[in-house]
């Protein structure tokens, strides 16, 4: 497993937690942000809702271009970086992620405003076949996504009922 945190305070709790139940060398913690080009950025200071900007008020953070570091077969790959998805999900070369399960957290932004509906088309533009999460709502949610050749554990969960 590989996991992308650029805030230290973050980075402290998951060096907590994984050393707690003993995951410590079952994971793989980049001390970075996710991006799709490998530069600086500055990040807000806002708990588990930091994000990166532009504005220097925040405090410089390394980002690592992500595609550099997928390689293989993903099971699931996990996107929640605050307005980041759409910088991941708009490179052409999210395409060649051989990610099985998509969960991707869409956030409305200014620049944005339809989200939800982007981030959909994006997946199934890459072959995934998608479906909103419980937790949907109008500014932020989860969306889905399954490999067309995948099932998804919620169906296998219906069909099994």
């Amino acid at each position: 497993m590989t996991a992308f945190e650029p805030h230290p305070r973050h980075l402290s709790a998951i060096a907590g937690h994984l050393s707690a139940n003993h995951y410590a060398d079952r994971v793989k913690v980049v001390e970075a942000a996710a991006g799709v080009a490998s530069a600086s950025a500055y990040l807000t200071d806002a708990g588990s809702s930091s994000a990166l900007t532009g504005n220097t008020a925040g405090f410089a953070v390394p980002v690592v271009d992500v595609f550099e570091t997928l390689d293989g077969t993903i099971d699931i790959l996990k996107i929640d970086i605050e307005g980041g998805e759409y910088g991941l999900l708009g490179d052409e070369r999210f395409g060649s992620v051989r990610a099985r399960t998509v969960v991707v957290e869409w956030h409305k932004t200014p620049d944005r405003a339809d989200g939800r509906e982007w981030c959909e088309d994006k997946l199934r533009k890459f072959g995934y076949r998608t479906k909103r999460g419980v937790e949907d709502l109008p500014l932020a949610g989860l969306i889905w996504g399954f490999k067309a050749d995948q099932v998804s554990p919620m169906e296998q969960t219906q069909s099994e009922a």
